[in-house]
């Protein structure tokens, strides 16, 4: 009989039905991006009713290294990133294998990327409309998503960034104008 070692992620526990907090606020995710939890939505999550059966404690008799989930044993060893379906390789690995550019298109612009090159650009032309703003960013959005997630991401930008105060729109008879807001 051959023996040999596994070794498995060690995950921190949670209190349960508790939210994450960073800077004083909970957090929750909404598709690749953080937002804050808001209270009705904490108000949910404390009345669901708790399971006392913990499954990640589990013992699997018999089981071996072909049993666990491939993708999760190369995330572990930083092989790979992103979220299923849109798996790619690493940054390290990218470095290694003249693979930089393909990283960088999959990976895209974070979000506070995007929102600066938006902001510099209506304060450069004054306003943009939606159409020159899909144009924009287009192309610095991951291309690991579709043509509707990119749009869901740039809704929420705008939305964001409007709630924040920082830009404006008005709508004439053809489409939204965005401009940023005088301070």
């Amino acid at each position: 009989m051959n023996t040999s070692e596994c070794s498995l992620p060690h995950v921190h526990k949670h209190m349960k039905r508790r939210p994450v907090y960073a800077h004083s606020k909970a957090w929750q995710r909404l598709d690749d991006s953080l937002v804050e939890l808001t209270d009705s939505r904490l108000n949910v999550i404390l009345d669901e009713q708790d399971s006392a059966y913990d499954w990640t404690a589990q013992v699997i008799k018999d089981a071996t290294i072909d049993d666990l989930d491939s993708d999760a044993i190369l995330r572990k060893r930083k092989l790979i990133e992103g979220r299923l379906p849109h798996i790619f390789i690493a940054k390290d690995i990218a470095q290694v294998t003249d693979q930089k550019i393909e990283y960088s298109k999959h990976k895209g612009l974070d979000d506070k990327k995007c929102e600066a090159l938006l902001l510099g650009s209506l304060k450069d032309h004054g306003s943009l409309t939606k159409p020159e703003i899909v144009r924009l960013l287009w192309d610095v959005l991951p291309d690991q998503l579709d043509d509707k997630q990119k749009n869901n991401k740039l809704d929420y930008l705008l939305k964001r960034l409007r709630k924040a105060g920082k830009i404006w729109t008005e709508r004439n008879e053809v489409t939204s104008v965005w401009h940023l807001t005088e301070k």
